[in-house]
């Protein structure tokens, strides 16, 4: 056994120095790892690609039913939710466990046009971006033509 004295300057570390902080932040790390697991928070996995005509993404659900899967549209972002079946549930009101993903739209998208499939627990999104307009050469007319009258307009 080694006895501390004031006096005497510790040369060594014991083998076992910091392990309660390393423990500890390790215990933390898993109830967030384990938290997250259990309320399936957007930071769960996912595959983007963006090519010329579109943004697509691939969003893991697995054991969400297409029944209770729901997508909305809400300002610049998709709203993704749904419920799976909760394996360790102990009572009815654990049963299912309600998943949800969110997805930011790059302003570049034809929110008319984005389109969603579900199959074998991967949400398939596509989001189509938005034609380009095309340059085009303004011819000059004579006199004022419509100037005067969205002038008298306004």
């Amino acid at each position: 056994m080694y006895t501390f004295s004031p006096s005497r300057r510790v040369h060594f570390k014991p083998a076992f120095w910091g392990v309660d902080r390393d423990l500890k932040e390790v215990m933390e790390n898993m109830e967030n790892i384990w938290e997250g697991a259990r309320t399936q928070s957007s930071s769960s996995s996912h595959d983007f690609k963006e090519t010329d005509k579109a943004f697509l993404f691939s969003i893991d659900m697995p054991g969400v039913n297409k029944s209770t899967l729901e997508l909305q549209q809400e300002e610049n972002w998709i709203l993704i939710t749904g419920k799976r079946k909760n394996a360790f549930a102990e009572d009815k009101e654990t049963e299912s466990v309600e998943v949800s993903r969110r997805v930011t739209i790059p302003k570049e998208v034809d929110i008319e046009k984005i389109e969603a499939h579900l199959e074998d627990g991967v949400l398939y999104l596509a989001l189509p971006k938005q034609e380009k307009v095309r340059p085009r050469k303004i011819s000059l007319t004579e006199g004022s033509g419509s100037w005067n009258k969205l002038l008298s307009d306004a």
